[in-house]
């Protein structure tokens, strides 16, 4: 157990430093379970609850991904300013009821429109089909008004590269 403890803040410590050495923004939160949970990358004003994390340009470098991140992007619209912008790419990892909560940002896409959406998550509940999520972007004053499954969200964003 000591050693596995060990290992994951060794893991957590080699992370932020390359993290950092690459011009990520990364908010650290108490160490639990997984690698990839060791981190807030939370980066919004809105919803208040969000606290925003400092910003340092990410050069343009070659990044060699775990298995289970995806690069996405990149970003077109205004509704995440000032926390995405346009032309901007986000790295993201599985979706799941664990690493989604309000203050993540996901992507989904919306069932009407078969757009691809990146928004903030401002609410979770559960309800006689399961557990659910509405979201919205940060410069957005509503709700997108949809009851998004586990199953409907592409992916929970880690990190958004400048």
């Amino acid at each position: 157990m000591l050693v596995q403890r060990l290992s994951r803040i060794v893991t957590v410590i080699l992370l932020s430093t390359v993290l950092l050495t690459i011009g990520v923004r990364v908010r650290s939160t108490p160490l639990n379970s997984d690698w990839h949970d060791q981190f807030d990358y939370s980066f919004a004003n809105v919803p208040p609850l969000c606290e925003p994390a400092p910003f340092w340009s990410t050069p343009a470098l070659p990044l060699r991904l775990p298995a289970n991140v995806t690069l996405a992007g990149p970003v077109r619209g205004v509704s995440m300013l000032p926390s995405i912008s346009t032309g901007q790419y986000v790295l993201s990892v599985p979706a799941t009821i664990e690493n989604v909560s309000v203050c993540s940002t996901i992507i989904f896409q919306d069932p009407t429109t078969h757009d691809v959406i990146l928004h903030r998550v401002v609410g979770t509940a559960t309800d006689a089909h399961g557990w659910y999520a509405w979201t919205r972007g940060d410069n957005v004053q509503y709700s997108d008004g949809l009851r998004l499954r586990l199953n409907q969200i592409l992916g929970r964003v880690i990190m958004e590269l400048k």
